[in-house]
């Protein structure tokens, strides 16, 4: 069986094991990918103005794959699932992608109701500093609570590899 790696972008390092952050790439879910900021040095051999942009078509995994299945236990629920595709190989540009377009779904009202009171007390804080602090307010509040106020300011720091090819 083949050992499937991840791009140094993506990869996961315990804190303990270095020091400073746990991964290369800071985001804020709320954003799209396109805002995410590389915090650490990529090999000097690609280093340019368009850093960020060749980062996002480098493969997320080597060797490539085609889908990439993306746990998360932070996710309050294992039916939101994020699986990134593509028939070329799975880039870090589409593990972006896919979570951001996981986080930007609606939260459902089984879903909701299922929280504790407490979790939604703080999930409608989020939710209130996200759509007041959107380009078209009133259109983001009539938009709802999104997946992503879930997460209650938690940004991107990493994944954990789960290959699965289709």
């Amino acid at each position: 069986m083949t050992t499937i790696l991840p791009n140094n972008i993506l990869a996961f390092t315990y804190p303990t094991e270095r020091k400073g952050d746990s991964c290369p790439l800071l985001w804020d879910l709320r954003d799209p990918p396109s805002s995410a900021a590389q915090l650490v040095s990529y090999p000097r051999k690609h280093r340019s103005t368009t850093d960020f942009k060749f980062l996002q078509s480098q493969h997320a995994t080597t060797p490539p794959i085609t889908a990439l299945r993306i746990l998360c236990d932070l996710l309050p629920y294992r039916r939101w699932k994020i699986t990134a595709r593509n028939d070329q190989g799975v880039t870090v540009g589409d593990v972006l992608a896919a979570i951001h377009q996981v986080a930007r779904m609606p939260l459902t009202i089984t879903e909701w109701e299922r929280l504790p009171s407490k979790h939604q007390e703080r999930i409608k804080r989020v939710f209130d500093v996200r759509w007041r602090g959107a380009v078209i307010p009133e259109q983001e509040r009539k938009g709802g609570v999104k997946r992503v106020d879930c997460l209650l300011q938690v940004g991107f720091s990493s994944f954990l590899q789960s290959p699965t090819q289709h």
